[in-house]
């Protein structure tokens, strides 16, 4: 799976339950992981996901 993917994938979990501690908890990933990849795609995307 590659960055992009992961990080969409995160940010869909985080919307979903309007939480980056509990998607980190479903995804199994640290909650500092997941705020990395949502920057990481907000840079590569332009795009200010809130």
């Amino acid at each position: 799976m590659n960055i992009e993917s992961s990080s969409i994938r995160y940010f869909r979990e985080v919307y979903r339950l309007k939480s980056i501690r509990h998607a980190s908890e479903v995804l199994n990933v640290a909650p500092s992981a997941i705020s990395r990849q949502i920057v990481q795609l907000e840079r590569s995307s332009e795009l200010l996901l809130d």
